[in-house]
């Protein structure tokens, strides 16, 4: 396994794959409340090493008893990881120590999301994630009644959790997500058919594609990652009317375009040996790419759902449904922006007024492009005029430190850190 296994936040690797998460926005108050806050929280913050061994332990205890819900009440877990913006981390380390870092976490600002004025002074996200909805509850509870001791504002929280029921394992379009991920380099025993990346385009410090091992700023970056967090509203009720009124201009069936936009059939199988290059799965990933370009940029997604499931054949209910997007990444401009700037909202990719991505893109001047047929490279392409299907709310960029690094964030000396307790500190 990596040497960064017991460094690394664990929603970073392997992720926390909870049915229900919270992601609290803060904000310090003064000079002293955002260390006094972070040196009570830092004890609490699971690593990656952490996280491995229960999967592991999750995954053994479900093979005897067949059934998620019998293995939750043998072995469940609450996961607890953190995360600051710019402004945050000049309230810990100083303006000096940040003099290096990539402009686009400097500024953070990220293309196409809505501007939120109560969200401008952030300092840090609280991200936790529990099997139930009662154990986020009381986790919920218990970081509020911190916040409130150490004198740090609550400032938002989002909430999302699994689709229930027959949407389980699907976002609110109604699609499996598949949630295609890489595999980070040392990280699986056996990668021969690995979807490999170097654990350097994730991990901080690390080799990376580039064949560097850059640091983003100084030594208290290594082993961290960058976070992007968009909140994405999903209009499931026009995405699925416009279905249905252009599907038939084209002599296909709603579903067939629905599937067509994003590339895979709604039980997350690809439509042909690669997805369309016109498709949301074919833009976000061109594997067709010469040179290995598209490995280049590649991100490792969390996220998950949030609001109620839309009842097909419905209308707009008023309802407020969506996804909250995370993104990790060593390289914000390199990886999450190229992939969202570029190749999704680019008016010109993966061809000449191709417009931008037909489900996510938000670039409104022009036709959108559509593959009307998946076989080989004969593919017909119709040029249609959608309206946004998600609008990108909120916004930010988030660092992820490594815990080596917490007792330099939190202003202390640096405690001992004993793996065999389980990685808590000591």
């Amino acid at each position: 396994m990596p040497p960064w296994l017991s460094d690394v936040q664990g929603n970073v690797w392997p992720g926390f794959n909870k049915d229900h998460e919270a992601f609290l926005l803060v904000a310090f108050s003064g000079t002293e409340s955002g260390p006094k806050w972070f040196r009570t929280v830092a004890p609490q913050i699971a690593s990656a090493e952490e996280v491995a061994a229960f999967n592991a332990l999750f995954k053994l205890v479900r093979a005897r008893l067949g059934d998620d819900q019998r293995t939750l009440r043998v072995v469940s877990a609450t996961w607890t990881n953190v995360a600051f913006t710019f402004a945050g981390l000049q309230r810990l380390l100083g303006p000096a120590a940040l003099a290096q870092v990539p402009l686009a976490f400097r500024t953070n600002r990220v293309p196409f999301a809505e501007s939120a004025a109560d969200a401008t002074d952030v300092h840090a996200m609280l991200i936790l994630a529990a099997d139930r909805s009662t154990d986020l509850d009381a986790e919920l509870q218990r970081q509020r009644d911190v916040l409130r001791t150490t004198g740090v504002r609550e400032v938002r929280t989002y909430r999302g959790a699994t689709l229930p029921g027959r949407w389980r394992g699907r976002e609110h379009f109604g699609f499996k997500d598949l949630v295609s991920q890489p595999v980070l380099v040392g990280t699986q025993p056996d990668p021969a058919d690995a979807d490999l990346t170097p654990d350097g385009d994730v991990v901080v410090g690390q080799p990376d594609a580039d064949g560097g091992r850059r640091l983003a700023g100084g030594e208290w970056t290594r082993n961290g990652s960058f976070l992007a967090f968009i909140q994405l509203e999903q209009h499931v009720g026009t995405f699925w009317s416009t279905m249905q009124r252009e599907a038939g201009r084209l002599g296909l069936g709603p579903e067939q375009l629905a599937e067509r936009l994003v590339g895979r059939t709604r039980r997350g199988e690809d439509l042909s040996p690669q997805p369309p290059r016109l498709s949301h799965v074919g833009r976000a990933y061109p594997r067709w790419l010469p040179g290995g370009e598209a490995d280049r940029h590649r991100i490792m997604r969390r996220g998950i759902p949030y609001g109620p499931p839309w009842e097909p054949g419905r209308p707009d209910d008023g309802e407020e449904r969506g996804i909250l997007f995370v993104a990790y990444q060593a390289d914000l401009a390199r990886q999450f922006e190229h992939i969202w700037t570029r190749w999704l909202n680019g008016a010109d990719f993966p061809g000449p007024g191709a417009g931008s991505d037909p489900l996510v893109g938000q670039v409104p001047a022009g036709a959108r492009s559509v593959a009307e047929s998946t076989h080989g490279q004969d593919q017909r392409i119709a040029q249609l005029k959608l309206p946004h299907f998600v609008t990108p709310h909120y916004g930010g960029y988030f660092f992820s430190p490594a815990l080596s690094q917490f007792a330099v964030l939190a202003g202390e000396p640096a405690p001992v850190r004993s793996t065999a307790s389980g990685g808590r500190y000591e």
